[in-house]
């Protein structure tokens, strides 16, 4: 079939006279989009949608069919509970939580602000450690006065620990909306209300352990902590599986000495041994290469422990210590959180090998082309994932050995096995000094 007759679309029966002929022929694709691009150009928007609508009812709709139809019912001013309907349609189709949110982005570009929330909501849960769901979400509640849903979204806000400038003026405005539907509940006379909204305030605040350290110096310092589940938060993975978060300062808002710092937080973590890697990457640390660590665990709770030391760096400029978690929050297995993480390393692995691959053949191809930069920035070595030739009488064995620290963890091997590409990794293995911090003591 080459055309679809546009004069049909106007008749009384157009449904039926659509479904005949859907399921009399098979509808190409082109043709569709050409019927309906037509029809919209001529302005009439409910006859695209009858047309949509039917080749819909009759499985021969691709995913654009369900956008079209979106557009043609908003030309056609169509009620809310049809748009509603129609653009709902498509969420099957999404996976993905950036798809979502712009599902409700244009839930709410059409007045449908209730569903809208739903949906911002939901991707909040989904990619709780974005801040942009969050944002939506608030300013949707606000507008519709949604006393619930500002609650659930500041008690999701307040659990979490959140790293970089936008992050923290999320937790600052959802502290701000916290204290407002205190006071407002307290205003009301609804005391009871608020007693309960405050003490669970209280526990979300909870963090069951935090690292925290400070030095002096024109040095660089960083941590890398090695959890239960043997996922390693680091700047390269400044956030886990495990609910680790490197980077933001919990407790030096306050202090004015001039100290560097940076820090670890587990607002829910599992219970066990967690292992903290302190390495200065450039730079003097002074006096005497030490840094002042402080452990927290329980923070917010009648069981909180601190333990403050002061730790020297050995001549390669690193430390490391070890502290025990008791009373963990995350109530999953230690051995489900292995395979989790594993499961996600797999995926990471599979996403970047491609990538790893094109990025060799592209300098491969462009080192003749470009002279070399003479001005390098010397921060901060950053790992990132690359291909390289195998010196002469390297084993794929000793490539696969833990201890080997030169070529770090091996994620894939050519089939000659000549050329691997490696993703460099955190060593706690080489640490000459290691200290323990007793967690017993208050």
């Amino acid at each position: 079939m080459k055309s679809i007759d546009p004069n049909q679309l106007d008749r009384e029966d157009v449904g039926q006279i659509l479904d005949s002929l859907f399921e009399r022929h098979t509808i190409p694709d082109a043709v569709l989009s050409r019927s309906v691009r037509s029809l919209m150009t001529a302005h009439k928007y409910r006859q695209a949608a009858n047309l949509l609508y039917a080749a819909i009812r009759n499985d021969q709709a691709e995913f654009w069919v369900y956008g079209a139809l979106r557009l043609a019912l908003e030309a056609d001013h169509a009620p809310p509970h049809e748009l509603e309907r129609a653009i709902l349609a498509t969420a099957p189709f999404l996976d993905a939580p950036e798809e979502r949110l712009m599902l409700a982005i244009s839930l709410e570009r059409s007045g449908l602000d209730q569903r809208a929330l739903q949906m911002y909501c939901e991707v909040c849960k989904t990619i709780p450690h974005i801040t942009l769901p969050y944002r939506f979400a608030l300013r949707m509640a606000q507008k519709l006065n949604d006393e619930k849903a500002l609650k659930e979204l500041t008690l999701e806000i307040a659990s979490q620990s959140w790293n970089g400038k936008e992050m923290q003026e999320l937790w600052r405005r959802g502290s701000t909306i916290a204290n407002g539907l205190l006071t407002q509940l307290r205003n009301a006379n609804r005391n009871k209300e608020a007693d309960e909204y405050e003490a669970a305030l209280q526990d979300a605040l909870r963090c069951d352990c935090i690292v925290f350290f400070e030095y002096a110096g024109d040095a660089e310092v960083d941590i890398a902590v090695k959890e239960p589940a043997n996922t390693i938060c680091w700047f390269g993975n400044p956030q886990t599986l495990s609910g680790g978060v490197l980077g933001r300062n919990w407790l030096s808002a306050a202090s004015n000495t001039g100290l560097k710092n940076g820090s670890y937080t587990c607002p829910m973590g599992l219970s066990g041994t967690y292992e903290v890697l302190v390495e200065k990457i450039w730079g003097n640390v002074v006096p005497g290469n030490r840094v002042n660590v402080t452990v927290y665990t329980n923070f917010g709770t009648d069981r909180a422990s601190k333990q403050t030391k002061t730790i020297s760096l050995d001549e390669n400029g690193m430390a490391l210590l070890r502290f025990q978690l008791k009373d963990g929050r995350r109530t999953e297995s230690i051995d489900d959180a292995k395979l989790t993480a594993l499961s996600d390393e797999a995926n990471r692995v599979r996403t970047t090998s491609q990538i790893a691959k094109a990025q060799t053949a592209s300098t491969n191809q462009s080192a003749a082309e470009k002279p070399a930069d003479s001005k390098s920035s010397h921060s901060r070595m950053v790992y990132q994932p690359r291909t390289l030739m195998v010196p002469s009488g390297t084993t794929v064995e000793s490539l696969d050995d833990p201890s080997n620290t030169e070529f770090g963890n091996v994620s894939d091997k050519t089939t000659n096995r000549k050329f691997v590409r490696v993703s460099p990794a955190v060593n706690f293995q080489s640490v000459k000094k290691v200290m323990e911090f007793d967690m017993t003591q208050k």
